[in-house]
């Protein structure tokens, strides 16, 4: 994950005293942009991915027996203590592959599935369908598959990482989280919806389209950094 090295309570301000706004904006409005911004990069653009793993136990948070799997609710606070907190929570949108390894050493990539055939279909993963419950994910693993006790199985999940979210009582400690060569881009982003929100459109349009401009050669940049066959 990159760090710019400028905190986000600095670019703030530095956006603010360079653009001519008759309005107060609201603190709060540049902190939803600098999110949705830096949000959809990694997410959509960037997707840098990283691997945690252990014992079943180290990340099960609930397990149901009586299904017609053996279904393993996985803890967002057992996943975030695993990946040190360093960015934002992982979602199940995050996830890019699970593997399970049983008691016997049988090693398995899980399936991606919906909630209703998940709970039909063993060796898959799902989003969690309980409504008053918060899990990450759910394992759906073959009732034949040795899995007791827990610790003698174990599971590794690749996922794409993104920034932790910036609040108002982060400003000071979180930084813009992008290389700083492409900082250009978010503050087009982030000048482009604040002239927008000040009604003044003709000024906007040109920030995002410069904005969409970057994007464009950022999204180059990112595919030439991609490791290439026989390279």
């Amino acid at each position: 994950m990159w760090n710019s090295g400028v905190k986000v309570n600095d670019f703030i301000n530095d956006i603010r005293n360079e653009t001519d706004i008759a309005i107060d904006i609201s603190e709060n409005y540049y902190i939803q942009w600098i999110n949705e911004c830096q949000q959809l990069l990694y997410s959509a653009i960037i997707r840098e991915k990283k691997t945690i793993n252990g014992v079943l136990n180290e990340f099960s948070a609930k397990t149901d027996y009586s299904n017609y799997n053996n279904l393993i609710y996985i803890s967002p606070d057992k996943i975030a203590e695993k990946t040190g907190t360093t960015g934002d929570t992982v979602r199940f949108d995050d996830i890019y592959t699970i593997d399970f390894t049983d008691a016997k050493n049988m090693t398995t990539q899980l399936m991606r599935a919906t909630p209703y055939n998940g709970r039909l279909f063993s060796n898959c993963y799902f989003p969690n369908d309980l409504p008053d419950e918060n899990f990450t994910v759910v394992l759906s693993i073959d009732k034949n598959r040795t899995i007791n006790p827990p610790y003698n199985s174990t599971v590794k999940i690749v996922y794409y990482i993104r920034p932790a979210m910036v609040t108002s009582s982060n400003l000071d400690t979180q930084y813009i989280m992008l290389p700083v060569e492409w900082l250009e881009m978010i503050r087009s982003y982030v000048r482009g919806q604040a002239y927008e929100t000040a009604n003044e459109d003709t000024i906007a349009a040109k920030w995002l389209n410069n904005y969409n401009a970057l994007l464009e050669s950022f999204k180059q940049w990112i595919l030439s950094l991609e490791p290439k066959m026989g390279m």
